[in-house]
């Protein structure tokens, strides 16, 4: 018996003076998908995948809904050879 993967987790930011949100889609893995969202006419606009991790917590939206400043973070682990 075989598990099903796992859902998508979501995050959204209101802006405050207009009907727009923003949306963080996690997953699959490692991949982030930054959708927004028109709430008066319900309808979404696919953005961004970036590869990496988000912190949604740290993000946020314009009060016109028009600039999204978010914090990502693309590191990689190098190693380092003995010197």
């Amino acid at each position: 018996m075989s598990t099903p993967p796992p859902s998508p987790r979501l995050f959204a930011i209101f802006a405050r003076e207009a009907p727009v949100a923003a949306i963080f889609a996690r997953g699959p893995t490692s991949w982030f998908h930054v959708i927004r969202w028109d709430t008066r006419h319900d309808s979404f606009e696919s953005g961004a995948w970036i590869r990496g991790r988000i912190y949604p917590e740290r993000c946020d939206l314009s009060p016109d809904g028009e600039l999204l400043l978010y914090f990502v973070h693309q590191g990689r682990k190098y190693r380092t050879s003995g010197l």
